[in-house]
């Protein structure tokens, strides 16, 4: 019997600016006018972030969260409800990433997040955690990242990409101090292998798992108002086979409503869904959520 394990990495967008985003992209006329304005706006935000929330909860073993800002918003109080166990730096004044892993399912989860400095007066913080799956009898390492680095064009300038470059660099060295059977680095790298393929080059021994579709809009970019932001990176123990990534087709965005929707999805980027089996061929997808069954077509 197989036992799917399933990785969910979202942006949640930054307070409700990235929202308003989504709201301008899906309505190019959409304005906010009058304090009135502001008012209703903020409620069908916090209403928009809690339909999400009931959606996602519970919907995979591991979520990688990106822009969170405060524990208080309601998908990490959904996660908390439901038994998740909650990672990320703890010594800053906002918080960016977040992993939730299922304590049901996890074991001896040990915190190992820590702060990038880009520069003097800046830093990243990132989420880090190793824990051992009771399901597979193995153990995990995962990233939850969000990469610094604008602007997203094609020949940008080296000093606009090269902090990027840096933190991807310094996360490839980092992950090496954790020694596991597979390794899992999922979020927003704010490029793609196209437009800056040296801040994906550290990786060039883990495998690159995308949608090759649009995962974030930007209407303000009159160029290039869809991008694909979002990527996993896997790499399993070679001396053991135990887990086998799922091939590329078998990673799905998020079905409606949590597309770019402003009706259902509180920020400018959509949820993404990764399932990796814990053998080559598994039998069932028992343990994959109801809601995402016909979805994945493993083995």
């Amino acid at each position: 019997m197989g036992h799917p394990l399933v990785v969910c990495s979202y942006n949640m967008g930054r307070a409700s600016s990235d929202y308003l985003n989504a709201c301008k992209f899906a309505d190019p006329t959409f304005q906010l006018t009058c304090r009135e304005d502001d008012e209703k706006f903020n409620e069908q935000y916090l209403r928009v972030q809690e339909v999400s929330a009931k959606w996602l909860q519970n919907s995979a073993d591991i979520y990688c969260l990106q822009e969170v800002e405060y524990l208080d918003r309601p998908l990490i109080q959904s996660l908390k409800n439901w038994n998740y166990h909650l990672v990320y730096f703890e010594n800053a004044h906002t918080i960016d990433t977040v992993i939730a892993l299922n304590n049901v399912r996890f074991s001896k989860i040990e915190q190992k997040s820590f702060k990038y400095f880009i520069d003097a007066n800046n830093f990243k913080t990132i989420a880090a955690v190793t824990a051992w799956d009771k399901l597979s009898k193995q153990s995990i390492t995962i990233f939850s990242v969000h990469a610094p680095g604008y602007p997203i064009v094609p020949n940008a300038p080296h000093s606009e990409t090269s902090p990027g470059e840096q933190y991807c660099a310094r996360l490839s060295e980092k992950i090496k101090e954790f020694p596991a059977t597979l390794k899992i680095i999922a979020g927003d790298f704010n490029s793609n292998p196209e437009l800056n393929p040296a801040r994906f080059a550290p990786f060039h021994k883990y495998s690159l798992h995308r949608t090759n579709k649009p995962t974030n809009v930007n209407p303000k970019d009159k160029t290039q108002s869809e991008r694909e932001l979002d990527f996993f990176l896997t790499q399993s123990d070679s001396s053991n086979s135990f887990f086998s990534a799922t091939k590329r087709h078998n990673i799905f965005f998020m079905p409606s409503p949590l597309s770019i929707n402003p009706e259902s999805n509180p920020s400018d980027h959509v949820p993404l869904l990764l399932a990796i089996t814990t053998q080559n061929k598994p039998s069932t997808l028992s343990k994959v959520p109801t809601f995402f069954q016909n979805l994945f077509k493993i083995g």
